[in-house]
C-alpha cells in the first residue's frame, strides 16, 4: 500500500478549466436556482450544491427514494429513483406505484418510461428531454426548465403516493 501526498502545487484534472467536470459545475450552478425556485417550500433540491457528476439528487422525505436531475451531452432527464438499502422495498414501492401509472401519467399529461430493473436492487421512472446537451450553453435555460418543472411534477405526483404507504 503506498500513499502519495499533494504539495500543492498540483491541481486536481475536475478543477481544471474546460474539463467535463467544470462545464458540469457550471451547468448545475445556473440550473440549480430554477430547481430550488420551483420547488419553494417543498426544499426537495434545497440541500444541493453544485456537482461534478452529471446528476443531481433531490430529498422527497422518504429515506431511500429521491429525484434525480440528470444532464448529458445528448439530453436531460427526471427521474423517480427508488434505492433503498431493501431491494423489495424498492420494488414494492415500484409495483405500487406502478398499479397507479394510468392515474400518474394522466395527472402530468405524458407517458413516462418505467424501469422495474428485475437484476438490480435500484428501480426508476423517468421523462426525457432530447436534444439537449450540456455542453451547449444556448441549450441551459431550457435543460434548467426541463429539470425544474419536471422534478417539481414528479414531486407532486409520486411523493402523496408514497407518503400513503410509507
Amino acid at each position: 500500500l503506498v500513499f502519495y501526498l499533494k504539495d500543492g502545487t498540483e491541481t486536481d484534472q475536475e478543477d481544471e478549466i474546460g474539463t467535463r467536470y467544470e462545464l458540469r459545475r457550471r451547468y448545475w450552478a445556473f440550473a440549480l436556482p430554477y430547481i430550488q425556485a420551483a420547488h419553494g417550500a417543498d426544499k426537495a433540491f434545497s440541500g444541493c450544491t453544485t456537482s461534478k457528476e452529471n446528476w443531481i439528487n433531490g430529498s422527497i422525505g422518504i429515506r431511500g427514494f429521491s429525484i434525480s436531475c440528470v444532464a448529458n451531452y445528448n439530453q436531460a432527464r427526471v427521474e423517480f429513483v427508488l434505492s433503498s438499502s431493501s431491494k423489495e422495498k424498492n420494488k414494492d414501492a415500484y409495483d405500487y406505484l406502478f398499479t397507479k401509472k394510468s392515474e400518474i401519467e394522466a395527472s402530468l399529461g405524458n407517458a413516462l418510461e418505467w424501469g422495474r430493473s428485475d437484476d438490480t436492487k435500484v428501480s426508476y421512472i423517468l421523462y426525457r428531454l432530447l436534444d439537449v446537451s450540456v455542453e451547449h450553453e444556448s441549450d441551459w435555460t431550457q435543460m434548467a426548465k426541463f429539470h425544474a418543472e419536471w422534478s417539481k411534477k414528479f414531486y407532486d405526483v409520486f411523493v402523496p403516493y408514497l407518503k400513503e404507504k410509507y
